[in-house]
């Protein structure tokens, strides 16, 4: 199965590892890390692991750096590369060199350096950190199944990380019933008062999103953060790699994993991750905060926005999803087991759950015909009754009705009934407004 991977969707260094002949693959790891790195520095790749190369001397690990740039970079952020990967190569020296990758021993330990910004080597705006990581993934998927690696997963992460001392014994152990699993994290305040607001409720929103899936019942119920991301690596197979896109390629990704096995959510020690404003990709943490900081550009004085945030009247442009979405949600994944248990009428039990909806949605003043609306643009009906002639059993059909309303869908159910009218609310600090 790996030879028809290699062959058809590998990238180009993993083909060049496959058919090795520099000896790189005479080094045995017992762990590997990827981290794609733009525009970063040296200083900040160093301190990714700094907390777990010191505590944990005994792990001989393999870092995949994927030094890249897009075709459009920004000649500061272009230069900034160039120097990060020249100073890599200073503090360094050289095991084995051949394509555009080297492989280099740290005092730390030892990287394998991966050149995708220079020229011909730089990656599609199309494709963006999606190809980076995939780049490092499918590396490591060749250095795994050759035996250099020793452990069964791959790991990511981002060079404004910092990762727990005890990072790679969270997975050591797990059984063989999940595909991938996500670290905790946190993102440290950076910047002003109003940035570190704003992160804070940014946190928020992320959390409650997480809480409102899991509350609603969804096996979806995980933050897709590139770096706080582990997958076996016969999963990674499975699934074709990483999506090579220049954002939610951690999203569509853990999407893919969890129809193979279940997504884990770990609960150790968590991933610092930064909370610095960015404009590298097109959504995430560093563009939400850019977003918000604009909504009040204009307000300069530090001492009054420290007063604002204080009094609680700060508008940082945050919002959350309405947790009265979650409820709909709900009603809606509960109903998977009606479902099977009322095969010879599904559109009863389709009507059911509209009325169940209804009950939601007219506190709010909203047509009561929306859930309906909402089941005919799906086929509801049509599309259960296929997959209970696809099912053997209850359990079956489960699998099959969360394969097909996956994580992706579930998205698109809470962009639905967002647009429809119950939209989205300002997070607030307080917890009263958790879900």
């Amino acid at each position: 199965m790996i030879r028809q991977y290699i062959e058809r969707y590998a990238e180009q260094e993993a083909v060049s590892l496959w058919h090795d002949s520099a000896g790189i693959l005479k080094e045995q790891y017992d762990a590997v890390l990827i981290v794609p790195a733009y525009a970063e520095c040296f200083a900040d790749l160093m301190r990714v692991t700094e907390a777990l190369t010191k505590e944990v001397d005994h792990i001989r690990l393999l870092q995949i750096w994927v030094i890249n740039a897009p075709e459009d970079a920004d000649v500061d952020h272009l230069e900034q590369t160039r120097h990060c990967w020249n100073e890599c190569l200073q503090q360094s020296h050289e095991i084995a060199s051949f394509s555009n990758m080297v492989l280099r021993r740290f005092a730390f330990g030892d990287a394998l350096l991966v050149d995708r910004f220079g020229e011909g080597n730089q990656i599609s705006p199309r494709q963006g950190v999606g190809l980076a990581r995939k780049v490092g993934g499918d590396c490591a998927l060749v250095l795994s199944h050759s035996g250099n690696i020793k452990s069964g997963w791959i790991h990511y992460t981002d060079a404004d990380a910092r990762l727990p001392r005890d990072y790679f014994q969270q997975t050591t152990g797990m059984g063989m019933k999940c595909s991938a699993a996500v670290y905790a994290h946190f993102h440290r305040e950076e910047g002003d008062a109003r940035q570190q607001e704003a992160m804070r409720r940014y946190q928020l929103k992320l959390d409650r999103h997480v809480t409102g899936l899991k509350t609603a019942g969804s096996p979806y119920a995980y933050h897709s953060i590139g770096s706080t991301i582990a997958c076996r690596a016969e999963a990674y197979l499975k699934v074709r790699g990483m999506p090579a896109r220049p954002a939610g390629e951690d999203f569509y990704f853990l999407n893919k994993l969890s129809k193979i096995a279940p997504v884990i959510s770990l609960d150790g020690a968590a991933i610092e991750l930064s909370g610095r404003i960015s404009r590298r990709v097109p959504f995430g943490t560093g563009p939400a905060l850019s977003s918000a900081l604009e909504v009040n550009a204009s307000r300069q004085n530090v001492n009054d926005i420290t007063n604002d945030i204080t009094n609680g009247i700060v508008d940082t442009a945050i919002v959350q999803y309405h947790p009265d979405i979650y409820r709909l949600l709900a009603l809606l994944l509960a109903q998977v087991k009606v479902f099977w248990h009322h095969q010879l009428s599904p559109e009863m039990a389709t009507e059911s759950l509209c009325k169940d909806m209804q009950a939601v949605i007219v506190f709010h003043g909203l047509d009561p015909e929306l859930p309906k609306q909402w089941c005919h643009e799906q086929g509801l009906t049509g599309r259960v009754e296929g997959l209970i002639r696809q099912s053997a059993n209850e359990d079956a059909f489960s699998r099959h009705f969360h394969c097909w309303f996956d994580a992706f869908k579930t998205l698109k159910f809470i962009h639905w009934w967002r647009d429809q009218g119950l939209k989205s609310i300002p997070v607030s600090s307080v917890e009263s407004d958790a879900i």
